[in-house]
């Protein structure tokens, strides 16, 4: 009786695992934040004092241990030139205790400041950050550093420091009036495997906050934190440039594209023509939708529209596989 009576509860505390897991998948898509393009290049000194970081897109919504604010964070990001700007404003708790374990690592033989080569002269006691990138957007090519209040920073595996060959990333690290700012310029082009940045791109992102242990996550809770499923996204590009690329007008590039070498296609196949009906459609609902809405200026806005716009993007998805499909066995038959 007591083995049926344990199975059955080990059973409900999986249920509810694993419905924690896809809430927690689900939330993440609605996490969200813009790297916006500057043409003031902020001084990368950890004070973000730069009139360029009142304009940046900021979220402060991290999910903590308890709901205190005593781990309170946010987090900005702009880019220009081949650079991803970030800044980290975490608060301290016990200020003075924090500053002797930041002093007391700085004593430590062998302490080296700076970006690190080895992580095993990265010290992750006290405050540290874990930092998670997926340039693809798709799952692959993730980078995680890590960057901690006495001023180191590393890549958490080799190959996530040997693609900065030339230029490591730019950081500072200031630790003054119970908060530390932490302020990195981060070499895209080299450093991210030959990354890019360009308007309308969507890159993946996550930030954990550790006080010894994890109190603070931008994305939300999980226990493999590298997973991408558990991810945010980074759009590059303000949330209006960003949708110029992306929403309606590139949908109806898209549809269009389909059809760029033989317009008969549609006319040739009925199930064609029903998707590329029902694709035009739902371009129309995005854009009726997005006109209700007016201008996209922050997260919020952005993502009442994101309901819509995945439900096209899917849509033209499947008429583009359709479209080339069709194409391809109509060559091979020539």
């Amino acid at each position: 009786m007591r083995i049926m009576i344990t199975l059955y509860v080990a059973r409900i505390f999986i249920l509810l695992l694993m419905m924690h897991v896809v809430n927690l998948k689900g939330d993440n898509l609605n996490k969200v934040i813009s790297a916006s393009k500057t043409e003031d290049i902020p001084v990368i000194d950890g004070i973000l004092d730069d009139k360029c970081w009142l304009k940046a897109d900021k979220d402060d919504n991290f999910i903590t241990i308890d709901n205190t604010g005593k781990y309170a964070c946010s987090v900005r990001f702009l880019q220009n030139k081949g650079e991803l700007y970030m800044a980290v404003v975490s608060k301290i708790n016990e200020p003075e205790k924090n500053v002797q374990i930041i002093e007391n690592i700085k004593k430590q033989s062998g302490f080296k400041k700076g970006f690190l080569n080895d992580r095993t002269k990265f010290s992750k006691k006290g405050l540290c950050l874990e930092i998670f990138f997926c340039p693809t957007g798709n799952g692959s090519n993730i980078h995680k550093f890590l960057a901690n209040a006495a001023g180191q920073m590393c890549g958490n595996l080799k190959w996530n420091w040997t693609y900065f060959k030339k230029n490591a990333p730019r950081f500072s690290s200031v630790v003054d009036k119970g908060h530390w700012s932490l302020e990195i310029a981060f070499p895209v082009n080299e450093g991210f495997h030959n990354a890019k940045m360009h308007p309308g791109q969507t890159w993946l992102f996550s930030l954990i906050r550790y006080d010894n242990v994890p109190t603070a996550f931008w994305n939300g809770r999980a226990s493999n934190f590298g997973d991408p499923n558990t991810f945010g996204r980074l759009l590059v590009g303000d949330y209006k440039e960003w949708w110029s690329y992306n929403g309606e007008k590139g949908l109806r590039k898209d549809i269009k594209d389909c059809f760029l070498f033989d317009e008969s296609l549609k006319d040739k196949h009925p199930e064609l023509k029903a998707l590329y009906l029902e694709a035009c459609k739902k371009a129309k609902e995005l854009k009726k939708a997005k006109d209700k809405l007016g201008k996209i200026k922050s997260n919020d806005d952005f993502l009442k529209l994101n309901e819509p716009f995945k439900k096209a993007l899917r849509t033209v998805k499947r008429l583009k596989a359709y479209a080339r499909t069709i194409k391809e066995t109509e060559n091979k038959l020539k």
